[in-house]
């Protein structure tokens, strides 16, 4: 087999990824607080590699009645609103090369709480400063 016979062809290829979030809760216990991570497979020659890939995010484990509403997830523990790219319907967030490696925070809220107080006179004395 001559040189002339042979074809060569290159083959290029795009590493694999992997994409983690860690999460913290703020003083609510979480049912794992353990890191997830999701992989993007690698791509060769011309397929298209993907850039996303979604985990499963850890559900709020005390369901007392004091639990605070659930608003989502957050990568900044004083936001009062849940990233777009958290989906609380299905409770999966979408990872990317721009949002991986970040610190997932819990956003919730709870309603303040209006107290009455009733005073009965009867029991209430004046006294005088000396």
């Amino acid at each position: 087999m001559g040189s002339s016979d042979v074809t060569l062809y290159a083959i290029y290829m795009k590493a694999a990824q992997t994409f983690v979030a860690r999460w913290d809760a703020i003083g609510v216990t979480l049912s794992s607080t353990e890191q997830s991570s999701c992989n993007i497979p690698p791509a060769y020659n011309h397929q298209e590699q993907g850039l996303s890939c979604t985990v499963t995010a850890p559900t709020i484990k005390d369901g007392s009645s004091n639990t605070p509403e659930f608003l989502g997830f957050n990568t900044e523990d004083d936001l009062t609103h849940n990233n777009a790219s958290f989906d609380k319907n299905t409770g999966k967030l979408t990872l990317t090369a721009s949002n991986t490696n970040n610190t997932w925070y819990l956003i919730t809220y709870k309603p303040k709480q209006e107290l009455t107080a009733n005073w009965d006179s009867r029991y209430i004395t004046n006294t005088e400063p000396s």
